[in-house]
């Protein structure tokens, strides 16, 4: 049957194979194009809920659309008479270098699939990357898109966030949030002790504090001033808000105690003289 078939094909005239050839590869792009739009639709887990991820099913339908396309490029080629062995071939000695050129695109890829597959977070989850604290807006095969309190969009490569730098703050119970603030050193006779600690009594009485435990500490100490800060746990929802708080408490209360900010003249802050 199969011999019937390519002398049949043997006998066909050449502009008749050329046309039949992208006849094939147009009807092969059109399904790739349906199959691609059928596997987007589904992905809220209408078919499948185990595939809910935004990631995971464009990666199924870009692979699904590849893989039908290539095919009928192959059947294609088969009818104008091409070699398929001898292309195949050359398929794999032009693979082999371009997965050497694309290997980082190909491991974020990898790390994009991870993330879903572990369920590292989803989309309005708070995260920390080192020292990077942000809400996570959008994430695709390679990178993932996060927006932090300033609202400053930042692109991290997903191969980031599957190391020991990462953490899905938003899994937590609970996440401490707090602020910072420079004070000068040209008050010689500041206690900087006794003013953590009232610091510290005014976060413990913060209606908003449900643990009634709060934190402050000197995070660093130069010849421009000491950098001083305090907060508490809160609840991942709440963070951006009571970080904002926080950051408006200790500033007002910096003026209530007279205690000057970092900067080439001294000065108090909001405003104070």
């Amino acid at each position: 049957m199969v011999k019937r078939k390519l002398n049949f094909l043997k006998k066909m005239d050449t502009k008749v194979k050329i046309i039949l050839a992208i006849g094939v590869v147009i009807l092969s792009y059109v399904i790739a194009k349906l199959v691609s739009f059928s596997i987007i639709k589904v992905k809220d887990g209408k078919i499948n809920d185990k595939i809910k991820s935004k990631l995971l099913m464009d990666f199924i339908a870009k692979v699904s659309t590849f893989i039908i396309v290539t095919i009928g490029l192959f059947i294609a080629l088969k009818i104008v008479g091409f070699d398929l062995s001898t292309i195949l071939v050359v398929i794999g000695s032009v693979g082999i270098g371009i997965a050497l050129a694309l290997k980082d695109f190909l491991t974020g890829c990898v790390n994009g699939i991870v993330i879903v597959y572990m369920n590292y977070y989803n989309i309005g989850d708070l995260i920390q990357v080192d020292d990077l604290i942000a809400i996570v807006k959008d994430f695709n095969l390679v990178n993932t898109i996060v927006e932090d309190i300033e609202g400053i969009k930042h692109i991290i490569p997903n191969t980031t966030m599957v190391s020991d730098r990462f953490s899905n703050l938003s899994k937590n119970e609970y996440a401490w949030t707090g602020a910072e603030a420079c004070i000068s050193n040209s008050d010689v006779n500041l206690d900087v002790k006794s003013l953590l600690d009232k610091f510290n009594k005014e976060l413990v009485e913060m209606p908003e504090n449900d643990k009634k435990v709060a934190y402050t500490f000197v995070e660093e100490m130069n010849k421009y001033g000491t950098v001083i800060g305090g907060g508490i746990d809160v609840k991942p929802d709440k963070f951006w808000d009571m970080r904002k708080m926080i950051r408006i408490k200790l500033r007002d209360f910096l003026t209530r105690n007279k205690v000057r900010l970092c900067g080439p003249l001294p000065r108090y802050p909001t405003g104070q003289s």
